[in-house]
């Protein structure tokens, strides 16, 4: 056996018999069986080839160029076996060549352990082809899967959940490169998450949690853009819609901490040479319905000693274009308040507290503004460039506004107002309710006594003549002129033809005929005349009494010079 079967390899493959024939077929099914059953066998069998590498080795005719029947059939079946095969047919191979019930065609192999046929090719998919049941088949096919997956752990609580070990320093990295629209006509985005759950709890976009003890900086959110482009950049940008009447808040942080360290809610930071609008916060914030919009809430507690801020921007660029540390925008067609900014601030501490605080550095020439605002509509609403209440009751002074400036040669407006209307305009409108018994003003204008220059505490001018009324002071109630002990009052009412303004001795002006007055105008004139000529003979009285005392003088020094001579 051991030198019949290499005989028969031998002389098929040199004399290049074909195994389609029937005898050399035989021959060979024969040499097989033999081999199989003789137990003590120990040698290869090659066919097509001398040296077999295997117990079986099968090669092709020509490795380079085979033939369509260069291979080796396994037994081809429709149906499996009505009997099951037992464990002397463990990983017995057969091919099935219809489906049988959820068997499809293709290789099976018995495995006597479960027991079952089981298909090389298994039907229980774990990823399919986007909107099919078909499994992937291309390194480029979109792929999905119904379970969770986890990346860096062995069990999955979400759709992807990452952990990261020490190893790293990034959890997950979500990069988009290349020139993907010249046009600018479509949104590039790196990473988006959509919540569209109808729930009543609480829902979240995205929860950043950063939990450790180490002493690094520690951000929930880190956003930077970088670039030299000349398009807008935000560096967060968020977008409220609905017709909901729930609260809506773009952005809703609180830190509650007892450290001393500063505290800082958003920190944002825009580097670039770029001309474009660089804007640290910009919300928009859209919407009928009638619940509160919220551009920024922001809600800081704790007992730290630290400076806490709401808000902090920094922005540094040489560029030409805006700078704005917060630009808000609110519109819709909601009838509620709309607020660009709505600060409120409570306490219990004897510290200052400011509603808005806004310093502007730098040495540049060009304007510089702490506030300002622009109203841009033709709604028949009200309108209010700057609104200020405040709602106190303590005994300390209450300003609405309160401005100081401080150095420069150029003009210094305290408070500069424009406005262009063809309607009823007020470049400047107080109004003041009280029932305590503080003094009240509605404009108080003070000028230091060691200032210099042309100073005017009030100074209005009013020339138009294409209405008589034009006054550049209008006053209803009494005017007074003056200070609290020396001043004068004038009435509130106007006078008759041919009335004149007289004044009593506490400086209270009153209207009075002139032809009542004449008289008493004219004795007090007599009365000083008469007393101021009794002055005047006194006076020359006086001063004869001086000439005839000089006279008697000059008298004794002629005589003295006399007896000398």
């Amino acid at each position: 056996m051991e030198r019949l079967l290499p005989k028969t390899a031998q002389v098929l493959n040199e004399k290049s018999y074909s195994l389609n024939n029937n005898f050399w077929m035989h021959m060979l099914l024969c040499n097989i069986a033999c081999f199989c059953f003789i137990q003590n066998a120990t040698s290869q069998v090659g066919i097509s080839t001398t040296m077999p590498k295997a117990q079986l080795d099968i090669q092709a005719s020509i490795k380079n160029n085979p033939t369509n029947t260069d291979g080796l059939l396994i037994p081809r079946i429709d149906t499996f076996p009505g009997v099951n095969p037992t464990i002397d047919q463990q990983s017995m191979l057969v091919y099935l060549t219809t489906t049988v019930g959820a068997n499809e065609p293709g290789f099976y192999y018995w495995d006597n352990s479960i027991p079952a046929w089981i298909p090389f090719k298994s039907n229980d998919h774990d990823w399919y082809e986007e909107n099919s049941t078909s499994e992937p088949d291309n390194i480029n096919d979109d792929v999905y899967t119904q379970g969770n997956v986890a990346i860096g752990k062995t069990n999955a609580f979400f759709p992807l959940d990452v952990v990261n070990d020490a190893s790293s320093s990034k959890a997950l990295q979500v990069e988009i490169n290349g020139n993907t629209n010249t046009s600018g006509s479509i949104f590039v985005t790196a990473a988006e998450i959509i919540n569209s759950n109808e729930t009543n709890d609480t829902q979240f976009g995205a929860q950043v949690l950063v939990s450790g003890d180490g002493n690094g900086i520690h951000y929930g959110i880190r956003n930077q853009l970088t670039g030299n482009g000349t398009g807008t950049k935000y560096a967060m940008s968020n977008d409220i819609s609905g017709s909901g009447d729930g609260r809506l808040t773009t952005m809703y942080n609180e830190i509650s901490n007892t450290s001393d360290g500063e505290h800082i809610t958003v920190h944002n930071v825009i580097s670039g040479n770029g001309n474009g609008t660089h804007t640290g916060f910009h919300n928009q914030l859209s919407g009928s319905g009638s619940g509160e919009r919220i551009g920024s809430q922001v809600t800081i507690s704790g007992s730290g000693d630290g400076d806490h801020f709401g808000a902090h921007h920094n922005i540094y660029a040489s560029g030409t274009g805006d700078r704005r540390g917060v630009e808000n925008f609110v519109w819709g067609s909601t009838t509620g308040d709309l607020y660009g900014v709505d600060n409120r601030v409570a306490g219990t501490s004897n510290s200052d507290r400011y509603g808005i605080n806004n310093r502007v550095y730098g040495p540049g020439t060009g304007k510089k503004y702490g506030i300002k605002n622009y109203l841009n509509d033709y709604v028949t609403g009200e309108r209010y460039g700057v609104y200020n209440q405040i709602n106190c009751y303590g005994n300390d002074k209450h300003y609405g506004t309160y401005n100081t400036l401080l150095g420069g040669s150029g003009t210094n407006y305290g408070d500069y107002n424009e406005v262009s209307s063809s309607n009823d305009v007020y470049a400047s409108y107080n109004m003041v309710h009280s029932f305590g018994t503080g003094t009240k003003y509605g404009v108080l204008s003070t000028i230091s006594s060691s200032s210099s220059g042309k100073q005017y505490a009030i100074h209005a001018t009013a020339l138009s003549t294409f209405d008589p009324d034009v006054y550049a002071g209008y006053f209803v109630g009494k005017v007074s002129f003056g200070n609290a002990t020396n001043r004068y009052v004038f009435p509130t009412t106007k006078g008759l033809a041919g009335q004149v303004l007289v004044t009593d001795a506490s400086g209270i002006l009153t209207w009075q005929n002139a032809s009542a007055i004449t008289a008493r105008a004219a004795t007090p004139i007599l009365e000083g005349l008469k007393e101021e000529n009794k002055v005047l003979k006194k006076q020359i009285s006086e001063i004869n009494n001086d000439v005839a005392f000089l006279k008697q003088q000059v008298q004794k020094l002629e005589d003295l010079l006399n007896q000398k001579n």
